[in-house]
């Protein structure tokens, strides 16, 4: 409360009465006066009244929190039981008057001296300036100066993990990969179940297969640049995106079940260059070694604002990791390529992880191992083979 002074007077009792009273020299002598005269004639006539008011055990002034409630109702004590010597009625609603033993008279020094102090704080206060936490002043521009400049200047990707494939891979497999993105549909359930079975046949396998690609080929091109706009509804506006047009992409297919996947990026974007790339596994080297056959590319390839890789299996990580070295010998930088696939496994991303950890891995599914014939488990079988209806009869 703006215009109130705690005054503290000596007391025979108690180390320290306080009292507040509206902040006037005269109304301070005033109410002191009256102060000691009506504790002094409760004191006399009602003794038990005045033993059974408590008594703090501390030595020190009361807290100005107990003092504020307590002192409203001790103002509007006094205000009742007020004499003739009471201040004007405009001033009655100032006096407080704290819970204590009785206050014997005070000097006028001792009044003129805490009006000084109290004045002499209030003008120091009121040109000075609050003072501001250390953290404020200077801890935190130097957290903003340190920590921004290592999120800009962070492009090199982290150092991958090397993992011993006897030992395992961790469950978590962006732990592997740490540009992994895996592809997320309620719908994949039931389309991975039809793909896996061993009993449908090649066009059950191409109706569930296409459908879980054009699933994966969205969510390839959904990373892919963009800019965000404004774009007006018929109920207002709405932020939005503007993606790259397709143009200045390239959608490059692993021949040949990469070409599957290809005619699904290619419904999503009409316009798209494409290129081809034959490589295929040595089924007679133990290591399965991926040979490089052919190489067909857009001449401005390198000038291309994104490349989305297409081969819907990523087993050993051989054909992709020749088919990015292909990339990146015409000028592709690894940054910009977007590897999109349909089942991986860890070995797959561990094997791109060591080599070539700057391409974004676009996935559906991370499936457990793979097999000693270097097949993924429990995967699908020959991608290829099953979707072309070239699987050999036995």
């Amino acid at each position: 409360m703006e215009g109130i002074r705690e005054v503290f007077v000596p007391s025979k009792d108690t180390d320290k009465t306080v009292i507040s009273v509206l902040d006037d020299d005269d109304v301070v002598e005033k109410a002191v006066r009256q102060h000691e005269s009506r504790r002094k004639d409760e004191r006399l006539t009602t003794t038990t009244e005045a033993e059974s008011v408590p008594t703090s055990t501390s030595r020190g002034p009361p807290s100005r929190t107990s003092g504020m409630f307590t002192g409203l109702f001790g103002a509007r004590k006094a205000m009742e039981s007020s004499s003739s010597d009471d201040p004007p009625p405009e001033k009655k609603n100032f006096f407080r008057s704290l819970q204590g033993e009785t206050a014997p008279s005070t000097t006028k020094s001792m009044i003129q001296r805490l009006t000084d102090e109290r004045r002499g704080e209030t003008s120091s206060a009121a040109h000075e300036p609050a003072p501001q936490p250390e953290s404020v002043l200077k801890d935190e521009p130097e957290k903003v100066l340190k920590d921004e400049p290592e999120q800009v200047l962070k492009e090199t990707p982290p150092t991958p993990l090397v993992f011993d494939p006897e030992e395992g891979y961790p469950d978590n497999p962006h732990l592997i990969h740490h540009k992994l993105v895996i592809s997320s549909s309620k719908a994949y359930a039931n389309l991975f179940t039809q793909m896996r079975d061993v009993n449908s046949d090649s066009a059950q396998f191409v109706f569930y297969a296409r459908r879980a690609m054009r699933l994966l080929a969205e969510d390839a091109i959904a990373e892919l640049p963009h800019e965000k706009i404004s774009i007006t509804t018929p109920c207002g506006l709405c932020e939005g995106i503007k993606p790259i047009p397709a143009e200045r992409l390239c959608a490059v297919s692993i021949i040949r079940a990469g070409d599957a996947l290809l005619e699904c990026v290619r419904e999503c974007l009409p316009n798209v260059p494409v290129g081809k790339i034959l490589i295929q596994r040595d089924e007679s080297t133990k290591e399965k070694k991926p040979k490089l056959y052919y190489g067909k590319l857009p001449p401005d390839i390198a000038d291309k604002d994104g490349v989305i890789l297409c081969d819907p299996m990523l087993a050993t990580g051989g054909s992709a990791k020749m088919a990015i070295n292909t990339l990146v010998q015409v000028g592709v930088h690894p940054e910009k390529i977007i590897f999109a696939n349909v089942i991986c496994c860890p070995e797959g991303l561990h094997a791109l992880a060591l080599t070539w950890p700057q391409v974004k891995i676009v996935t559906a599914q991370v499936d457990q191992s793979l097999n000693d014939e270097k097949f993924i488990v429990p995967g699908l079988g020959d991608y290829g083979d099953r979707f072309f209806n070239t699987i050999a009869e036995t």
